[in-house]
Formats: structure tokens, sequence, C-alpha cells
């Protein structure tokens, strides 16, 4: 409503019954779109305080049901509820425009690959959209002269979710629910979502399709400083115990070396990865051989001293003439 008002500057909205006000500037009349009483009496409130003259009504009231069962109410509030303010609206007032929101599921199912129009198929597999589909028809029969668009909607969040569904799915895995495990639906069919606030702007856009770029400079430099002196204490340490070793000097020479080189790798990457993101997989193979050489050192370490079977040793005692 704020969004329209700052247009339009005479907004009126219908609903049950809110414990909030409405926006600044914005009039709301509660009704009751299931009750026939309800619907005339609100409509004469919007005659008598805001005129005949309408430029559009946005239609959004309808019935939900998240476990998608069929229920007597799809027909009482979507449907019917859509005859009673279609017509009188039609009877009473001079409307330029009449927005219903419908749904994309109104339309058959596509196989993963597939993108929906306009004139695909119409083919509601459920309830809710099935509804839908009546109340299009229904439209169509009853707007008279009113010039009618139907808004068939995809799915909605922002940053906060604020999408039912999505917003329960994210409690049941949050709470550890058995129902998290299972997806109610058809894997391979699915519904497309939108953020919001809508990305019609370059700038919205790019609000929020900004790239990462990570920790800054500064921050980079400083975790660079701690991870160079402290791995290398680490490393100096370990390489010391395993130079000490039996093994060939030049496997001991490969495994001390090679984890000061994989060090340098993994941190210089950090930087590179910012101008040129194939450098992110060097990250994680220099992480990996780092690891790995690290456990190298105290493992071979650990077994010569634990487990490695004693050397001969050579005896120092004269031999017999």
């Amino acid at each position: 409503m704020q969004r329209l008002q700052a247009r339009f500057g005479n907004v009126v909205g219908l609903d049950r019954a809110a414990p909030t006000p409405p926006p600044p500037g914005c009039s709301a009349i509660a009704v009751d779109i299931a009750s026939d009483q309800s619907v005339r009496d609100a409509l004469g409130v919007l005659r008598e305080h805001h005129g005949r003259r309408i430029a559009s009504v946005v239609h959004l009231a309808a019935y939900y049901d998240f476990l998608g069962k069929p229920s007597p109410k799809y027909e009482q509030i979507t449907v019917e509820g859509t005859r009673r303010l279609l017509r009188g609206l039609r009877e009473h007032f001079d409307v330029e425009q009449f927005l219903f929101s419908s749904t994309m599921l109104v339309h058959k199912p596509g196989e993963p690959g597939e993108f929906i129009h306009e004139d695909w198929p119409i083919e509601p597999t459920w309830a809710y959209p099935a509804s839908k589909v009546r109340t299009e028809a229904l439209i169509a029969e009853e707007r008279g002269d009113i010039a009618t668009v139907i808004l068939r909607l995809a799915g909605v969040y922002d940053d906060t979710c604020h999408s039912p569904p999505l917003a329960h799915q994210m409690q049941r895995i949050y709470e550890g629910q058995m129902a998290a495990h299972l997806y109610s639906g058809e894997v391979s069919h699915g519904q497309a979502y939108l953020h919001f606030p809508p990305l019609t702007t370059q700038e919205e856009v790019q609000a929020v399709a900004k790239v990462d770029m990570g920790i800054g400079l500064l921050g980079l430099a400083r975790v660079s400083h701690v991870h160079l002196f402290g791995i290398s204490i680490l490393f100096l340490l370990t390489g010391t115990i395993f130079a000490l070793s039996r093994f060939s000097a030049r496997w001991r020479l490969t495994i001390m070396v090679l984890p000061f080189v994989a060090m340098w790798a993994d941190i210089a990457s950090w930087w590179l990865t910012r101008y040129e993101p194939v450098f992110a997989y060097v990250v994680v193979a220099g992480g990996a051989l780092m690891g790995v050489a690290l456990a190298a050192q105290i493992i071979f370490s650990l077994w010569e001293l634990w487990l490695a079977p004693e050397p001969p040793y050579p005896s120092c005692a004269a031999p017999r003439p």
C-alpha cells in the first residue's frame, strides 16, 4: 500500500480486521470476503467516502492450505469471494482495471530444463491452483466492461524469508524434525521463487547480485600474517623431529619442505582469488597438501619412536686372532 500510495495518492485496502493501522496516507476497510453482507457493506463504505471511480483493483484474497488437501474454503473464499467482489464493483463503481493474483502453479508441470510461459497448458495438480483456474474462468464471465489482468505469480521471498513454505521447512531442519528429511512433492518439478524487493531495476539487481569479495585487504593481511608465523612454527617443530628420523635424506627433505610450499601456495591463493576465482581450487589443494604433509611428519615420527624395530648396532669389539 505504501508503494502505491506514493504514486496514486488515494489507496484503500479491504482486508480482515487487522491489529495494526494502515500505512500513513492509506485507508482500510474491514471485510469478510466469504460473506455477501460484509462485502456489500465494505463496498458501500468505499463508495460513500471515496466515490465511484476506481483506477485499479488489486485482488489478492484467496484461501491456501499448506497440507494441500481439498477444502470447501477454496470455493467459498477464492472462487465465490471473487464473484461477490466483482459483481459489487461492476454494479456500483466505474472500474478501469481489475487485477487478479493467480499462480504459476496453474500450468502443467514441466520437465527439468523446460521454461513455462504464458501459453503453457493449464493443468493444476492440486486444490489451490485448481481454485485459481476456476476463478480465472469466473472473472472472464463476470467482468463485464472491466478490463482484467491475470497475474500468475511465482513464489516470493526476501532476505529474512517471509515465505511460509520455506520458513516451515527451515524450522523443521533447525529443530531436527523427521519431516525435515522428507520432500513434500515431486522432486523433478518445482515452483520458481523471486526475491523481494522486486528486481526490476539495474540498481536493485546489483544490490542483490553484488559479488562477495570476502574480507578486505587489511583483514586478509592480518589473517595471512597470523597463519604464516603460527603454522611455520608448527612445521618447524614437527620438521625438526622428523629430520632426526632414520629415513633417507631425500625422503626427509621432501617431507620437510612440502608443508612450507603448500602453505605459501595456500595463502598466496587467498589474495589471487580476489582477482581470479580459479585460484580458489589452489586454496583447496594447498590446504589438503599441507594437511597430508603434516600428518606424514607426525605419523612417521611416532611410528619410528614407538613401533619401528631397533636397528642392529655394529660391534666395537676387536676380532679375535
